[in-house]
């Protein structure tokens, strides 16, 4: 086993070698032409090589760090890393040394949003499961199983990432860092990223027939009612979230299992990966031709997502880190941070997943 395993290190060693040559030297030095994906949409044209060629490199040097740490990597027998585990894994490969010197600057667990501002100066946010927070630890007290005393202000982001996630509060810690450092990866440099338009507009009325929906995500929900040729289901733990005109629609979150595994299309809530469901949800999605990962949570590079299945991450980058987490700590939601231009929305395309460009980009929420 240890041979094997130094013999794959070997491999991936002169493949990550490889493509760091390529990238770096040839590339540039032959002014290579590349090739572009078809144009997502109009005046936004895309790399294909660009894409595959950074995303390869995350891939093995992920691969690389799982192996030299006696990890079982994703796709291998007996898997058991899960998303949220995965892309932190990766973010800390690609930071390096450098993380040790990131604390966390200000922290805001918001009624609908938590938020955080690191000491590099950026900024990630991240749905609050407060009701499963209160359920848990009751309203004397948030505890912590790790047995972590608050406050996080000045804390090393290295040592909270370290941190088992085994309740809702260190988890949701735990993504808005992700998501803050996240932030300096996600550019069109590396990933095929489409700027203030939905999900949906990428991708052909006429291709989705049974759409399963996980969260009752409103803008998702208007547009699909609209389209009278699908069959629309939607999975939901808070019936109220549904209009009364929307309870045909309703499946109980017991259901989620049949819905999604029959659907072409699903669309799943990054609130999932908050409340530690998302790896089940998207084991369920093996045959969708289409699945998309949307809101604010799901705001971490997406390598973990596009490994499975995922085909577009939409969500958000924070461009006003003081005014936003002034809003969050003031209780307000994702109307006001859009409203006062706190948040840009971004959709990144996984491009080896084929999407058809369909409609006219919006600015909706």
């Amino acid at each position: 086993m240890t041979f094997l395993r130094y013999a794959i290190v070997c491999i991936a060693s002169g493949y990550y070698l490889f493509l760091q040559v390529l990238v770096k030297i040839i590339i540039p030095l032959f002014s290579m032409e590349r090739h572009s994906l078809p144009s997502i949409a109009d005046g936004l044209p895309q790399k294909r090589l660009d894409n595959t060629l950074c995303r390869s490199i995350y891939t093995v040097r992920y691969v690389l760090s799982c192996i030299t740490q006696g990890v079982i990597c994703p796709g291998g027998e007996g898997e058991n890393i899960m998303v949220l585990d995965e892309a932190v894994r990766l973010v800390k490969e690609l930071y390096g040394d450098r993380l040790h010197d990131i604390t966390v600057e200000r922290l805001i667990m918001g009624i609908f949003f938590t938020g955080v501002k690191l000491s590099t100066g950026l900024c990630g946010i991240s749905y609050t499961p407060t009701a499963e927070i209160h359920k848990k630890s009751g309203c004397l007290e948030i505890g912590s199983s790790s047995g972590r005393e608050l406050p996080f202000k000045g804390a090393l982001v290295s040592e909270l990432l370290a941190i088992p996630d085994d309740d809702m509060l260190l988890r949701t810690v735990r993504i808005v860092i992700l998501n803050a450092l996240s932030a300096l990866f996600l550019t069109r440099e590396s990933y095929c990223i489409v700027e203030d338009c939905d999900a949906l507009d990428m991708i052909d009325p006429a291709s989705m027939n049974k759409i399963c929906m996980v969260g009752a995500i409103r803008p998702f929900v208007d547009r699909f009612k609209t389209l009278d040729h699908v069959k629309l289901q939607i999975v939901e733990q808070k019936i109220e979230s549904l209009r009364s005109d929307e309870m045909r629609y309703f499946v109980p979150a017991t259901e989620a299992a049949t819905a999604l595994s029959l659907c072409d299309t699903a669309v799943i809530t990054g609130a999932a990966v908050a409340n530690g469901t998302m790896d089940t949800l998207l084991g369920y999605t093996g045959k969708a031709r289409h699945v998309i990962v949307a809101g604010p949570t799901a705001g971490f590079i997406p390598d973990a997502l596009f490994r499975r299945n995922v085909s577009v991450v939409s969500t958000v980058l924070v461009v006003r880190p003081d005014m936003t987490l002034d809003f969050l700590a003031e209780g307000m939601g994702a109307y006001q941070l859009f409203r006062n231009r706190c948040i840009r929305k971004i959709n990144i395309v996984n491009g080896v997943r084929e999407i058809h460009y369909g409609g006219t980009a919006s600015t909706g929420g």
